[in-house]
């Protein structure tokens, strides 16, 4: 077996340094993929809950590929301040509304880890 120095640091054996390169390259590839999702034709504008309110956004992501899913959940202030986030990756998703809708719910969960109390409307 052959091992590879670099600049007198610890080699990598071939075989090791072979599955590297593939795994590296196989997911540059995969971020590089063309994203087919519609482009807006504008921004979504942020708005502020009402003074002393405090405004919950949830999003979800799903690689349908790779299968891979996520959600995230940010909690900000009416001044626009960030109280809480929370990213997290999620296993076994059966669909995109049920990713979406677990988004939701630590939305919820994380609005009440933090003491807020949740009034819906």
């Amino acid at each position: 077996m052959y091992v590879f120095i670099v600049h007198g640091a610890a080699g990598w054996e071939a075989a090791d340094l072979v599955a590297w390169i593939g795994n590296f390259a196989s997911e540059f590839r995969e971020a590089n993929e063309p994203n087919h999702k519609e482009i807006l034709s504008h921004q979504p504008i942020w708005k502020p809950p009402a003074l002393g309110g405090f405004k919950i956004n949830c999003d979800a992501s799903f690689r349908l590929r790779s299968g891979k899913a996520g959600i995230g959940v940010i909690i900000r202030d009416h001044m626009g301040n960030a109280i809480a986030a929370k990213s997290s990756p999620v296993q076994d998703c059966s669909s995109v509304e049920m990713l979406e809708a677990h988004a939701c719910l630590e939305g919820l969960q994380l609005a009440f880890d933090v003491g807020i109390s949740a009034s819906l409307g």
